[in-house]
């Protein structure tokens, strides 16, 4: 089975740090929540879209969702299966990643320029790791360093649906090809991403556990 992955040369974040992402402001009220019942997401489904070896996200007490992020493999893909149509200025999360023991330290998966681990927005159309160009799309450069997002609190992270803050399987930004809008219009899963120079392939942590909590996925 080939899967393919988004490739950059730079992945590297943009205004997104820690600093700048603290605690949830009510900006979400006139968005369009996606539901965030554990039993509708999975971590890197099969390309089927069915539950892959990686299992499903647990249900946090009070809500939301939660994994905790693997030492002896690694978690690429949290999504889940949306087909309404992406409307609205924004696409939003907010997220907490916590240490439960020891002093983790997270590392991206095929890394050869050692870029740091972050978690990005994903939105796609068509089958499941589809290698046709223009159907699948990450946040670029907007992203959330994992190493720095840890133990900082409720973190926000927004990302305007335009076009020129997206870039699709091989790296295109979403203004000099076609398909961005398409994709919106015509969507199959939604969620986030974890890796490095390459968006998708996985993330694992070294030296402790952590874990990876979502309490709000919105559109807006």
């Amino acid at each position: 089975m080939s899967i393919i992955h988004l490739k950059t040369k730079n992945a590297i974040c943009g205004t997104l740090l820690a600093k700048l992402l603290l605690l949830v402001s009510p900006a979400f009220a006139q968005s369009q929540p996606v539901s965030l019942k554990a039993r509708k997401w999975f971590i890197d489904p099969t390309p089927a879209g069915d539950v892959g070896s990686s299992g499903q996200p647990y249900k946090l007490t009070g809500g939301g969702l939660a994994f905790t992020f693997p030492s002896s493999t690694s978690y690429g893909y949290l999504v889940r299966p949306w087909t309404t149509p992406v409307a609205g200025d924004s696409i939003n999360m907010t997220l907490r990643i916590v240490t439960m023991d020891g002093s983790p330290r997270f590392i991206g998966v095929d890394n050869p320029a050692g870029v740091q681990a972050t978690v990005r927005f994903y939105i796609q159309s068509g089958s499941l790791y589809n290698s046709a160009g223009g159907n699948r799309w990450w946040s670029n450069p907007v992203c959330l360093i994992l190493d720095t997002a840890l133990d900082q609190g409720y973190i926000n992270m927004t990302c305007p649906l335009e076009s020129s803050m997206w870039s699709d399987t091989y790296g295109r930004k979403g203004d000099t090809i076609w398909g961005f809008a398409d994709t919106l219009a015509h969507p199959t899963w939604i969620g986030m991403t974890f890796g490095a120079e390459f968006f998708g392939h996985g993330v694992s942590t070294k030296r402790g556990t952590a874990e990876f909590q979502l309490f709000n996925l919105s559109l807006g």
